[in-house]
């Protein structure tokens, strides 16, 4: 396990993205991508994101874990449990692997990646696709998680 490398994390029972980050003076690109779990049932949704979570951790071990905080949405509240329970996996894949886990809110990510909290996701994704001197990741979940990366890397002076 490198210890300066880190697993960002954009939660979401339908599209959890993931982006394995090496700091340094630039930061690095090890891996990124999005777990899609079947629709419709909570319980085996947040377990194929464990798992898949699981398997990233076992091919590219990781220092340390960072996750984007969902948001309220007090238009669907049923979208922010959801969304609360895959952190809830996120936090036991990396107990298990005794993994330390930081949260960000949205808005400390767009403002560390892009410059300020408003920022569209456009904005985020062409800030990271500079940061990363990489092609714009798809899909944009990706992008997102590598956004949680790379702030948590900003944040924590790696």
């Amino acid at each position: 396990m490198a210890p300066d490398t880190v697993l960002g994390i954009d939660p979401g029972t339908a599209n959890c993205g993931f982006a394995v980050l090496r700091g340094g003076a630039a930061p690095c690109l090890v891996k990124a991508g999005v777990i899609r779990p079947p629709v419709g049932r909570l319980g085996a949704a947040l377990g194929e994101i464990y798992e898949g979570l699981a398997e990233v951790l076992a091919e590219h071990p990781t220092a340390e874990i960072a996750a984007e905080r969902p948001l309220v949405n007090q238009r669907n509240p049923t979208q922010t449990i959801a969304n609360s329970a895959v952190l809830g996996a996120v936090y036991l894949v990396a107990y298990q692997r005794g993994r330390p886990v930081t949260e960000y809110m949205p808005r400390v990510v767009k403002a560390a990646v892009a410059g300020t909290g408003a920022a569209s996701k456009a904005q985020v994704k062409a800030a990271v696709s500079e940061l990363l001197a990489c092609q714009p990741l798809r899909p944009s979940h990706a992008a997102d998680a590598a956004a949680v990366a790379i702030c948590h890397l900003l944040k924590t002076g790696r």
